[in-house]
């Protein structure tokens, strides 16, 4: 197992941006070399790395081998437009494919309010299935990553996404954090589905379900500033004989990126010694 970090946060105020921008590469820059400085050399970012990116390949592979840094990994959203996402797709697949990575986190569509209906979620997973055969001629493995507030969220939902997509074509990337605000324990969420793991997301979250009632992500913390048994989610990693990345990413860091990162690399180091 591989220690990793996803970067998006330090790119918070470039969020959904459509085109390329010096500002967004300046930040994705800072992102890469300060995880970098606290000993995570694998990096993971959102989609909109390719926008900023791919007119700009030397400058990306600059960033990198300066901070002996490798991207891993590729965060995909969709949305309600499944031609804009499936487009989207490909464009992350190329942008990986160019520098050497073969994998991509896939968020299913936010649920605003909507009901899980059995045409919604099956159209939704057929869908998810396009992109994972995309993704594998690409050589790109396609991890679904069950999130909160979408069509993938709870046991039930998981477990509909479990039987109707292809394990050939999509494995797991499972959030700690997620799972939890899923109503779903992570240790057993872990073993349950060890063997369409391909990807590990960890973060914290605090125990307070009256914290951030309006938006509940914002309970998310640091390794070890939580709740989350860390200890036997590795457990079940390593009787599963499981060998991937196993990426930090806090999605609201409550002082800074920096302090973040280097509060969970202590906790990797000291307490679960990777």
């Amino acid at each position: 197992m591989e220690k990793a970090y996803t970067v998006w946060t330090y790119l918070k105020s470039q969020f959904g941006i459509t085109e390329s921008t010096e500002e967004g590469r300046a930040l994705f820059e800072q992102g890469v070399r300060e995880v970098s400085d606290l000993g995570f050399h694998n990096i993971e970012c959102f989609n909109f790395t390719a926008v900023l990116f791919e007119d700009h390949p030397d400058e990306f592979r600059r960033i990198l081998e300066e901070n002996h840094a490798r991207f891993v990994n590729i965060y995909h959203a969709m949305s309600d437009d499944f031609q804009k996402d499936y487009e989207m797709a490909e464009r992350c697949f190329r942008f990986l494919r160019t520098h050497g990575a073969n994998l991509m986190n896939l968020e299913t569509p936010r649920r605003n309010g909507a009901e899980a209906t059995e045409e919604r979620m099956a159209q939704m997973c057929e869908n998810i299935n396009r992109i994972g055969r995309l993704g594998k001629q690409y050589g790109v493995t396609v991890c679904l990553h069950p999130h909160y507030w979408t069509f993938c969220e709870t046991q039930e939902m998981l477990t509909y996404v479990d039987e109707h997509t292809d394990p050939e074509l999509i494995k797991y990337c499972i959030d700690t954090c997620h799972c939890v605000l899923g109503k779903m324990d992570p240790v057993s969420t872990f073993a349950r589905y060890a063997d369409r793991l391909a990807y590990v997301h960890l973060k914290d979250i605090s125990s307070d379900e009256n914290e951030h009632p309006e938006f509940p992500i914002k309970r998310c913390r640091a390794l070890g500033e939580g709740i989350v048994d860390f200890r036997g989610v590795m457990d079940v990693l390593r009787q599963h004989r499981y060998d991937g990345y196993l990426c930090v990413e806090v999605d609201w860091p409550r002082l800074c990126n920096y302090e973040t990162a280097m509060v969970s690399a202590k906790y990797l180091h000291n307490v679960l010694h990777l």
